[in-house]
């Protein structure tokens, strides 16, 4: 069963990473158009300008490039970080839902699911498979009751994201200790970033000590965010989307 849900993720990091090969993309670009202009260009002496001019650029390595631009880079890395795990909850949202879809006759936690009548009456009392997914995913994903806030479903943290995919699918994905911690320290690094400029506090601090995670700064250090972090964080979505994949596939349920 080829589900095809890595190379999805993969195909979305590599359109991150093309942020930091701009300047690559641009040398390449420029040797190509200088390439065809001294092609095209007659008489000896521009001919060897514009040679010299390929040949100095030719010798820019690509780590030279790098190294200019590393200080730029880094406040981009935090950026990056976001953009990684904002397209890792949509990516899970879109599997929560085609296992939803493709699997909706089977699933025992929905048999208490109850659609009201003002929603029947504007379908005029005539439901799809189709409009009942629609909207059983719309109540899934969020506080439709205030008395039961407790019924939306959270892929914004990795031990919801075990608990729901186990209580709807049966899902256990097998993840280890250690990519379990690290996907937590994404998550916190996450929420320090957007809600707190990525200043350290105090929440920050007890929710890594609580899978015995150390970091080497104190309460209103700012957290800068490296390419080491950023690569650390696609490594470990891209592990969490093929431990599922693999589990999906190894239950053999519908993902149409």
């Amino acid at each position: 069963m080829n589900l095809d849900i890595v190379n999805k993720f993969q195909a979305n990091l590599d359109e991150i990473d093309a942020i930091f090969n701009t300047s690559t993309a641009l040398r390449d670009v420029y040797l190509q158009g200088l390439r065809t202009v001294q092609a095209e260009t007659e008489g000896d002496f521009w001919k060897k300008q514009i040679g010299n001019s390929i040949k100095a650029l030719e010798q820019i390595a690509d780590t030279s490039i790098s190294k200019v631009e590393q200080k730029h880079w880094n406040r981009l890395y935090a950026q990056a970080l976001l953009l990684v795990i904002s397209i890792s909850e949509q990516l899970l949202k879109e599997v929560f839902n085609r296992l939803l879809a493709s699997n909706l006759e089977k699933i025992k936690m929905l048999d208490r699911r109850q659609i009201s009548l003002k929603i029947l009456r504007e379908k005029n009392f005539e439901l799809s498979r189709n409009d009942w997914i629609e909207l059983l995913s719309d109540q899934l994903f969020s506080d439709y009751e205030e008395e039961n806030p407790g019924s939306k479903v959270n892929l914004q943290n990795i031990q919801s994201i075990k608990s729901h995919f186990k209580s709807y699918f049966e899902l256990e994905p097998r993840i280890d200790d250690s990519l379990q911690k690290q996907l937590h320290y994404f998550y916190q690094l996450r929420h320090i970033i957007v809600h707190n400029a990525g200043k350290i506090d105090r929440k920050f601090i007890d929710n890594l000590n609580k899978i015995d995670v150390k970091v080497p700064l104190k309460i209103g250090d700012r957290f800068e965010i490296k390419r080491k972090d950023y690569q650390d964080c696609k490594n470990c979505f891209l592990n969490l989307f093929a431990i599922l994949e693999d589990e999906i596939a190894e239950k053999k349920l519908a993902f149409d």
